[in-house]
Parts: C-alpha cells; structure tokens; sequence
C-alpha cells in the first residue's frame, strides 16, 4: 500500500491555504448571489425579476435566469410564440433566442410558477455583447432596459 505525503498548507510564502481556500469559496458564492439591477418594469409589466445576465459558453451565449413573481403577468412572456430577443444598446444589435433541432433554448410554461427560476440562453453571435454591457430584453411590446451584463 503506498502512503501519501502531508498535505501542504501552504500555497504562498507565509500563506497557508485555508484561508485562501475559503476566500476563493466567499467570492464564487459572492459571483453567485449577484443580480443584474432589474428595472422595475420587469416585475410590474412581465411578472418576472431578472436574477442573472451572464456570459457563458466562452462568451457565445448570454445567460439569462429570471424569477417569476406573479404568474398571471408572466404567462404571456413564457408563451412559446411570443418572441424574446436581448438587444445590445451599444451597437443596437439583436440576439435571437439560441435554437436547437428540438427547439428553442428557453423555459416556456402554460402554467408558471411563482418563485420558480427560468432560464433564456440567447446567441451571442461575433461575440457582439460583453460582460459589463447594458443591454434591453424585448419580449413582445414590453422592454426592460438598462440591464448589465455580469
């Protein structure tokens, strides 16, 4: 049987690793709670609260995670044939709704349900938005602006 050697605690000179350790954990679980300010357009006319707008997929596609908090407000924007895109407001470029041979890359529900969280991934072609852009999420007449990109 082979015996491994101590772990070491120490990283940097005169750092030990725990501490370090546990501040990398504090700033993903930090990343994590961060919300992408919504407007107050987004409860009042959608029914939804935007959680998170973030770059994912090495900067392809922009995530986008939504809470809904009054279901009735929200069914017309999870409906399948309403469209959904995210304008870029730097360039005024928009980006569709990623699709797949099964469909489109969206939550879609008849029945919402409150304090659930959905997700939209759309395609972020030429890498056109960038973390820290502000962007408007178009769905049907409505728009929500000024939402930051994580």
């Amino acid at each position: 049987m082979q015996t491994h050697a101590p772990l070491n605690l120490r990283v940097m000179k005169g750092i030990p690793a725990l501490p370090v350790l546990a501040a990398v954990f504090y700033c993903f679980v930090f990343c994590l709670t961060l919300v992408a300010p919504a407007s107050a357009a987004t409860e009042k006319d959608l029914g939804i609260q935007i959680v998170a707008l973030r770059m994912t997929a090495s900067d392809h596609f922009v995530d986008c995670r939504y809470r809904v908090v009054d279901a009735e407000k929200a069914k017309p924007f999870m409906a399948r044939k309403t469209e959904v895109s995210l304008i870029d407001q730097a360039t005024g470029k928009k980006l569709p709704v990623s699709m797949t041979r099964l469909g489109s890359m969206r939550s879609t529900s008849t029945k919402p349900r409150t304090d659930k969280v959905y997700n939209i991934l759309f395609r972020n072609l030429n890498k056109t938005v960038v973390s820290g852009n502000l962007v408007t999420l178009v769905s049907g007449d409505a728009k929500v602006e000024n939402l930051k990109v994580e």
